[in-house]
C-alpha cells in the first residue's frame, strides 16, 4: 500500500528530526500554511520562516528541559480519502534522570499527493487518555 508507506517514512523522518533535532528535516515534514495547536494555543504558520521560528522554539524547550530521549511507542493512522489521512501519536519525553518530562498524543491531518509526498498540515496535542487506535499501525523499528 503507497499511502502507508509514504506515511511510515514521513513519521520516521519526523521522529529522526526530532531526535537530532535536525530543524531542516522536520521542517521538511510539513505543508504551509499549516496549524500546531496544544491545549494552552493555536499557532497558525503561515509560511516556512514562521514554521523554522517555531520549531526552533520546540527545541529550545526540549533542551533547557534536558530531554535526553524522544519516544513514539505507538502510532496509526486512517486514510480519510485519496488526499487526506489521519495519524494518532503516543509521545514520550524522558530527561537526563530518566523521568518524564512530557508524555502525550497528538493527531495529524496529513496531505497526500498523487506524486507520493506527505506533509502534516495540522497537528494538535491532547491527553494521553485521547490516544486512539487507527487501522494501520506506523513502524518505528531502526530509528
Amino acid at each position: 500500500m503507497l499511502v502507508a508507506a509514504d506515511i511510515n517514512a514521513l513519521f520516521k523522518r519526523y521522529l529522526a528530526g526530532f531526535i537530532q533535532q535536525n530543524l531542516a528535516e522536520v521542517a521538511s515534514c510539513y505543508q504551509t500554511p499549516c496549524t500546531l495547536t496544544t491545549p494552552e494555543e493555536m499557532q497558525y504558520i503561515v509560511d516556512d520562516a514562521q514554521l523554522e521560528c517555531t520549531l526552533l522554539e520546540i527545541f529550545s524547550q526540549l533542551s533547557v528541559a534536558n530531554v535526553a530521549e524522544i519516544k513514539v511507542p505507538y502510532g496509526s493512522f486512517d486514510t480519510i480519502n485519496t488526499e487526506l489521512a489521519l495519524v494518532c501519536l503516543h509521545w514520550q519525553f524522558i530527561d537526563q534522570n530518566q523521568q518524564t518530562f512530557a508524555e502525550f498524543c497528538a493527531f495529524y491531518h496529513i496531505e497526500l499527493t498523487a506524486q507520493g509526498k506527505a506533509k502534516i498540515r495540522h497537528v494538535i496535542s491532547h491527553d494521553l487518555s485521547e490516544l486512539k487506535h487507527l487501522s494501520t499501525t506506523i513502524n518505528f523499528d531502526n530509528i
